[in-house]
């Protein structure tokens, strides 16, 4: 079953990171699709997107793990959401980790919609790591990628025509490829003492 849905928020700042270089030529009429349950998604044109429209939303793809699978994925309890965030790789929960610390976060969705957009001629689809809301609910996109990978001119090209979207939207788009080690290894020890907060805005928090 599809729906659409448009619905009104605040605006927001735009973007503060650049994407990577040798953007493709995105048209208009971009659309995002949103889960909410295994037969329930909905379609939404990217101009008329905003923040509400993920409140109960679930991850795009479908969380699974195998035997002998190349990266380690999960589901990381986060006390920024009060609830599970899942993750297909170590890259990812570093990022999530330091997503559910940062003051500024108060809502996190793990590949949160399908971007569907025709690039260059021909119809691209992508799903976005995260999706990052402010207390102000600004709004982050984030891709996860290990450094080696963006200098293929394929992986910088698939990373950047969706920045060059969201940025246009006026989100602010981020590609992370890690942090400095011991601030990973510091957050990754207090995650163990990470308490639910008192109060979490569920227009922002997704649950």
């Amino acid at each position: 079953m599809c729906w659409d849905g448009r619905v009104v928020a605040g605006r927001v700042r735009p973007p503060r990171v650049d994407p990577p270089q040798r953007p493709g030529r995105a048209s208009g009429g971009a659309s995002v699709w949103i889960r909410f349950d295994a037969d329930v998604i909905a379609s939404v044109g990217l101009d008329q997107l905003r923040l509400r429209d993920f409140a109960g939303s679930m991850p795009w793809r479908r969380w699974r793990s195998r035997r002998g699978q190349a990266h380690l994925s999960g589901a990381y309890w986060a006390a920024t959401t009060g609830g599970h965030v899942v993750y297909e790789s170590r890259l990812e929960l570093a990022r999530l980790l330091l997503a559910d610390f940062d003051p500024d976060v108060v809502g996190i969705w793990a590949q949160p919609c399908r971007l569907v957009a025709t690039v260059d001629a021909v119809e691209r689809r992508h799903v976005p790591d995260f999706l990052l809301a402010s207390p102000t609910g600004q709004v982050s996109v984030v891709n996860v990628k290990p450094a080696d990978r963006l200098t293929d001119p394929k992986v910088a090209e698939a990373l950047a025509w969706p920045g060059e979207l969201f940025g246009g939207h006026g989100w602010r788009y981020e590609v992370w490829s890690g942090s400095d080690p011991v601030l990973l290894e510091n957050v990754r020890f207090l995650a163990g003492y990470w308490t639910v907060p008192d109060l979490v805005d569920s227009d922002h928090s997704g649950h």
